[in-house]
């Protein structure tokens, strides 16, 4: 993998103080590095804000998708152990990210590294629950079927045919990469696991989401928050402020 292409994984977006406390976002099936941009206001400045952006998209746009969980692993890791300086960490995985999150924390252990201090996992099941899916077999209309009743923005996509070939062909392919997907072996992670979800989420219930706490040897917790599937994009003031318990050793105000 060329210099390039491995500092392509993580968006840096540093806050007005130096670096007490690093939170490292990874996002959605089809979703991109801008869904956290709009956090950067929001946190406190001595947190700095690391997003991971996958490859197919956004200023990636020219790479091609990722093909399994263990390519987008050892990209993340490659160059996150490169870009962390010691702070503390903690990171944050919704939906398929917060997979990817858990498989990146359990890697790390693996290769002996240090890992977040917390992992917060949000609005998916617990590794090796997921169900079997079939939107990477369905034609476009089909996915963006399923991207508007988890609360996505496909009304909007099907005015453009490109556009709406590529968000289906961009989740399509995510969606195919969570179906081959099978957790690593091994042990869970050590690090404490806070579980987040909304309560009228069609996708993933909150009974479903409390199944992660047989996913780590720490501490759990389980918050709830009102919304679908996407609670944290109107609720994210909200959000934040409940993670702020999550980030010790931040500093500075959640507005």
């Amino acid at each position: 993998m060329s210099d390039t292409a491995r500092s392509a994984w993580v968006k840096r977006l540093p806050g007005a103080e130096p670096a007490a406390h690093h939170l490292v976002c990874f996002p959605h099936a089809g979703g991109g590095a801008s869904f956290f941009r709009p956090w950067r206001d929001t946190l406190p400045p001595a947190t700095e804000l690391l997003v991971i952006q996958y490859p197919g998209r956004e200023d990636r746009l020219q790479e091609p998708f990722a093909e399994t969980v263990e390519e987008v692993v050892e990209g993340v890791s490659a160059q996150l152990t490169a870009e962390l300086d010691g702070a503390p960490v903690t990171f944050f995985g919704h939906s398929m990210g917060a997979l990817i999150a858990y498989e990146v924390a359990r890697h790390w252990e693996r290769l002996g590294l240090p890992g977040p201090e917390r992992l917060v996992v949000s609005g998916q099941y617990a590794p090796g629950e997921l169900p079997p899916q079939d939107v990477h077999e369905r034609d476009d209309d089909g996915v963006l079927e399923v991207v508007e009743r988890l609360g996505g923005a496909a009304s909007d996509v099907r005015r453009s045919p490109e556009l709406k070939e590529f968000v289906a062909a961009l989740t399509r392919a995510d969606y195919r990469m969570l179906d081959g997907y099978e957790p690593y072996d091994g042990e869970p992670v050590t690090a404490a696991l806070t579980a987040l979800c909304g309560r009228d989420d069609p996708a993933v219930s909150p009974e479903d989401v409390a199944r992660w706490r047989d996913f780590t040897t720490g501490p759990f917790e389980l918050l709830r928050f009102p919304g679908g599937h996407f609670y944290l994009r109107d609720g994210r003031q909200a959000v934040i402020s409940a993670l702020a318990g999550a980030l010790p050793h931040a500093t500075g105000q959640y507005t």
